[in-house]
């Protein structure tokens, strides 16, 4: 409770859904070695194996000065099977998924393979490698939103962006310093 939801994007596909991928690359006939439907400028079998992007080196420092209360890896089972996973029992998550743009990528393999939205978020990552759970900083979101646009790390939630990962490691301990009166 009081938590917000932090996705880091991921790179691509990574491990997720790719048995759906293979059948539809085969089924649909698509030319992997030619320029993406979604992207001229790179080739389609590029987007599909882009690698995994890791996430550790950032997040051990987040762990370690205890700004992270949760995390959960979206592998298999997408967005809706791996965050209630990391949720502690009777705690509940509100994602609201039209807050982030979803990859074209996504999007491409969304109407290739006619996916529900529902079926999209249980097949795939949708732009979300890993998911953070943070205490809410709902009094800083202006200051929050400043830094908008500039990198990888994502707040759905709010709907914005954040420049580097340790605006939280040091911009959000003083908050939460001042907030306790410490």
């Amino acid at each position: 409770p009081g938590h917000a939801l932090i996705g880091l994007a991921s790179s691509g596909v990574h491990s997720n859904g790719f048995s759906l991928v293979r059948r539809l690359a085969e089924d649909k006939g698509w030319k992997l070695d030619r320029p993406a439907l979604f992207d001229a400028d790179r080739l389609l079998v590029d987007h599909l194996m882009e690698p995994t992007r890791i996430y550790v080196s950032s997040l051990l420092p987040l762990i370690r000065d205890g700004l992270i209360d949760g995390l959960a890896h979206i592998t298999g089972g997408g967005l809706l099977e791996n965050i209630p996973r990391a949720l502690p029992d009777g705690a509940r998550a509100k994602v609201h998924a039209h807050r982030w743009p979803l990859p074209r990528l996504m999007a491409f393999l969304q109407a290739q393979g006619n996916i529900e939205p529902g079926e999209l978020a249980r097949t795939f990552n949708c732009g979300i490698g890993m998911v953070l759970m943070v205490i809410l900083f709902q009094y800083y979101e202006e200051a929050i939103k400043s830094w908008a646009g500039y990198s990888w790390l994502a707040f759905p939630l709010l709907g914005v962006y954040l420049i580097f990962a340790w605006i939280l490691r040091h911009v959000f301990r003083l908050k939460l310093s001042e907030m306790l009166g410490q």
